[in-house]
């Protein structure tokens, strides 16, 4: 759900006719080109298969992931996939390490030096986008399990002890459902020990054990 709600993102970019825009992964894999043979698929035999930038057309674009490899942003101009003379803007994703650009035509370029202004603008802005989305995923991920643990407690605090707190994943936080967990299950016990010893004494039977 992450990688397709940033790849749709990337891919309605539309700042030219003649441009479209690029998504690369921290390794230069391609996630969004218009070229749609170069992107992520999966052959006969079930296997994934990936496109690094910096291969295809046998290294056309070599050049240009080593520019984006060196600078967090900037201006490219060089081949592309298809021979001709294209310019590229692009930006880092800082806490992916991800590359989203923009390639447009160099004759298509050079014509208002708006489109140069324009484009880096919106590069820069929807990196600035693809950030947040990841910052607010990330953050969604920390904090709903952090909530559950809080109604959790306050389900024990009310006496409430028909559930188990579940989490899948072995860390800290998963560490501490699992204590809760058994907390809630040796309360439980308990409480049904002692209700049960008190239903036989309530029925003349005292010969029972409290354990």
């Amino acid at each position: 759900i992450f990688v397709d709600s940033l790849t749709e993102l990337a891919s309605k970019v539309n700042i030219s006719e003649s441009g479209y825009p690029i998504l690369l992964d921290s390794d230069f894999n391609v996630l969004v080109h218009k070229d749609k043979s170069f992107m992520p698929s999966v052959d006969k035999d079930q296997n994934e298969v990936i496109f690094n930038f910096a291969k295809i057309k046998s290294g056309v674009l070599k050049d240009a992931t080593v520019k984006f490899s060196k600078e967090v942003s900037g201006m490219y101009k060089g081949k592309d996939y298809d021979g001709k003379e294209r310019y590229f803007a692009y930006s880092t994703v800082s806490s992916s390490k991800w590359i989203l650009a923009y390639a447009i035509d160099e004759r298509s370029f050079v014509k208002p030096l708006r489109l140069l202004i324009y484009t880096y603008v919106i590069i820069i802005a929807l990196s600035v986008a693809v950030e947040i989305v990841m910052l607010s995923l990330l953050l969604s991920k920390i904090f709903k399990p952090i909530k559950n643990i809080k109604d959790a407690a306050e389900n024990m605090s009310n006496g409430i002890l028909d559930f188990d707190a579940v989490y899948k994943y072995n860390d800290e936080l998963g560490a501490l459902y699992q204590s809760m967990t058994n907390s809630n299950r040796t309360i439980k016990s308990y409480i049904d020990n002692i209700d049960g010893t008190l239903e036989k004494m309530s029925a003349g039977d005292f010969t029972v054990n409290v354990t």
